[in-house]
């Protein structure tokens, strides 16, 4: 009997110990931990809908802070960075499988950063960098606030594909513009995609498979002045609902040559749909892409590693056209003012003959 008590108080004890361990394992850090410099080292800073924080340094200069929280359902959620005076903090948004969703410098107080964005249920995380990387901020506190956005079931989802992408300059892209209706039918929809112009030029637009075969294109406009592609289109037949996830429309830009190196924002900055009774669907959400651009040869047009004769002749066949004119190529436009001339020759000329 007193081995039966023994083997019972034992038991009972690791129940107890398994109990506390998991406890701790789940308590929330209020306070950093280091080292926390990557994704697989992030610390826990809680769940939404609701509040959570978690107080952070950057230092010593060059220390990166990873963090992770979670979303129990769809929600609308507000990530900021407030801290030491001159605090100047880059903010990164990812998904659980490290595709970057969001990013912000200066939107927060002062130079803190703000992301705003609706999030689906899962796990997310953040990264928190100082500007350039080359101070130190004695104090920061990362503030996650969410707040139920109901009807996430039936919410049309409007993101940008692929979610990030390198690319080189005087290279061609595509985006494509994905759809996930829920639970909605889909007879129509608007979506307007904005791009930095001292980066890229939209080359052309076309739709996909998400209004079936054949949809009516209602408007297809490429502003390379202001940075905007408008597209609408309309479905041809009946909406099934839901009507399936697929691509609204894809649309190619090209990579000027004159781009700085660097990583540009390419947003929806609107998107309205229609369902099958056409009324305008009002839970509509979207994410962004982000182009990172890298540094290749200036007059290097064709891409080939090399400035030559060959940058030459294309250079040549464009030479006096002017954004819009039929013969115009945005690859040529070395100085990307719109007009290809001697400028750009001289650009070229500068640069013959070198080589990656």
């Amino acid at each position: 009997m007193k081995k039966d008590r023994s083997i019972m108080k034992t038991a009972i004890a690791i129940a107890l110990l398994t109990f506390f361990a998991m406890a701790v394992g789940s308590v929330v850090a209020t306070q950093e931990v280091e080292s926390n410099d990557s994704m697989s080292l992030a610390d826990y800073v809680g769940s939404v809908p609701g509040t959570c924080s978690i107080s952070a340094a950057k230092s010593p200069v060059g220390d990166v802070d990873w963090f992770y929280f979670y979303v129990s359902q769809y929600s609308y959620v507000e990530i900021e960075t407030t801290g030491a005076s001159g605090g100047d903090t880059e903010i990164y948004l990812y998904d659980s499988s490290g595709n970057q969703l969001d990013y912000d410098d200066d939107s927060g107080s002062g130079y803190y950063s703000y992301i705003d964005t609706y999030l689906s249920s899962g796990y997310y995380y953040v990264k928190v960098e100082e500007y350039a990387n080359n101070e130190v901020i004695s104090w920061y506190t990362l503030t996650i606030t969410g707040t139920a956005a109901g009807g996430g079931v039936g919410a049309v989802e409007v993101e940008l594909s692929p979610s990030s992408t390198t690319v080189s300059r005087g290279s061609t892209f595509t985006v494509s513009i994905y759809v996930d209706p829920g639970s909605c039918g889909i007879s129509s929809g608007e979506v307007w995609v904005s791009f930095d112009t001292s980066a890229f030029t939209a080359t052309d637009a076309s739709a996909g498979s998400l209004l079936g075969s054949g949809p009516v294109e209602a408007l297809k406009q490429l502003d390379n002045n202001n940075g905007l592609v408008k597209l609408a289109y309309a479905r041809v037949g009946s909406t099934p609902v839901p009507t399936s996830t697929g691509v609204f429309a894809t649309i190619t830009f090209t990579v000027k040559n004159s781009a700085s190196a660097g990583t540009y924002a390419i947003n929806i900055q609107y998107a309205g749909f229609a369902d099958q009774n056409f009324n305008d669907i009002a839970n509509v959400v979207s994410y962004s892409t982000y182009v990172t651009v890298t540094a290749g040869l200036t007059g290097d047009i064709n891409g080939d590693g090399v400035v030559n004769y060959v940058d030459l002749a294309i250079l040549g066949a464009a030479y006096g056209s002017t954004s819009g004119s039929p013969n115009y190529n945005a690859s040529a436009d070395l100085n990307g003012d719109g007009t290809i001339n001697y400028v750009d020759l001289a650009i070229l000329g500068a640069h013959y003959g070198e080589s990656l």
